[in-house]
């Protein structure tokens, strides 16, 4: 019996005992073919139980990458009454490691896909960006109703952040996993927009270093996912930025290497004043430090998830997801964020270190 399938391998097979929840003294040994290593769950007479995990293999990495993998597998899985041990020594091993850089733009770059969707626009839009910080294009890049049907099945994992924060479920695919849920086009002209920039964009001076694969000509890069974020009845985002302020950092440091947020919608016959679910983004807040100041600080505007439309922003403007007020539909979108490494000493991302209500 396959446990958990992710990234089309097999990392973990059952000696058949049952994971729906834990409870009977039950106890479940798996092994990982791809890693040479083994994984023992045990459930104890504690009320509620307590899980003992043994894992078994001489590679710290590979042991974290396991431990990853089993917290994402036990956040479905009823009957446990406390993850934070576990979550605590994955972000304590994340919270260590340096920002990613990215990829070379130019690696995934298709200027078909992104020249089609700005249908001979591309001035007016560099000229919107680099104004405004922000632009929207109708980008006639549509997605299908039955690709959106089976992306939803996918979207099964909360994100783990404070549910008053944000509450919406969330997935990362790869070039080969949009292939194969219909998405490739949508994923070639999110990634082509960074090569796209970086030759016709006129990008601010920056007094730090390029880190590779950016350089002072080509300074974005691309990550190697994309986004999928689906909202449904009730769902939300609080205001938040992209590419956040360290909380007590003096020198008001960066969190990360994002430079701009691409959105593109999936969402046929939507109308955010019915449906709800607007992309409000606050103008003139890329310095403040504390989000929720924007809704009292700064003029927003609303944007409208139809399906079709790119949204590009700063992504250390503010902003925020309204919450869904349709009971029949769902709010679905692709967002990629271009990374502008540089040695600027940002701080890299904060993961969750502990129970619902840490934000990370």
């Amino acid at each position: 019996m396959i446990l958990i399938q992710v990234d089309s391998l097999e990392y973990f097979e059952s000696d058949g005992s049952s994971t729906k929840s834990f409870s009977d003294q039950q106890r479940s040994r798996y092994v990982i073919p791809v890693l040479d290593a083994e994984i023992e769950l045990k459930d104890g007479n504690d009320d509620p139980p307590e899980l003992t995990i043994s894992i078994r293999t001489t590679d710290k990495d590979d042991m974290i990458f396991l431990c990853t993998k089993i917290l994402s597998l036990l956040k479905k899985i009823e009957g446990i009454s406390s993850l934070f041990p576990l979550r605590s020594l994955v972000a304590a091993y994340y919270n260590n490691l340096p920002p990613s850089t990215g990829l070379d733009a130019n690696i995934k770059a298709n200027f078909n896909a992104i020249e089609q969707a700005f249908m001979n626009r591309g001035k007016e839009v560099m000229h919107r960006l680099e104004i405004d910080g922000f632009v929207v294009v109708e980008s006639g890049m549509k997605t299908s109703t039955s690709n959106i049907a089976r992306l939803s099945e996918m979207l099964v994992e909360k994100t783990g952040q404070n549910k008053l924060v944000r509450s919406d479920t969330v997935a990362f695919i790869t070039e080969k996993e949009a292939n194969q849920f219909g998405i490739g086009k949508q994923y070639d002209l999110l990634m082509a927009i960074s090569s796209y920039l970086n030759k016709h964009l006129r990008f601010q001076k920056s007094n730090y270093q390029p880190l590779p694969p950016s350089t002072r000509g080509t300074p974005l890069s691309n990550p190697n996912e994309i986004q999928i974020a689906e909202y449904r009845e009730g769902e939300f985002y609080r205001e938040h930025s992209d590419n956040s302020f360290v909380k007590g950092s003096r020198q008001k440091q960066r969190s990360n290497y994002r430079c701009y947020t691409c959105i593109l919608y999936c969402n046929e016959d939507w109308d955010h004043r019915r449906d709800g679910g607007a992309l409000r983004l606050y103008k003139d807040s890329v310095s403040i430090v504390d989000p929720l100041d924007a809704s009292r600080i700064c003029n927003y505007i609303d944007f409208n998830p139809a399906n079709g439309v790119l949204l590009i922003f700063d992504s250390r403007l503010i902003h925020s997801v309204q919450r869904v007020t349709s009971a029949e539909k769902k709010r679905l979108a692709f967002t990629v964020w271009l990374l502008r490494p540089e040695d600027n000493g940002c701080a890299g991302e904060i993961y969750d270190s502990g129970e619902e209500n840490i934000i990370f």
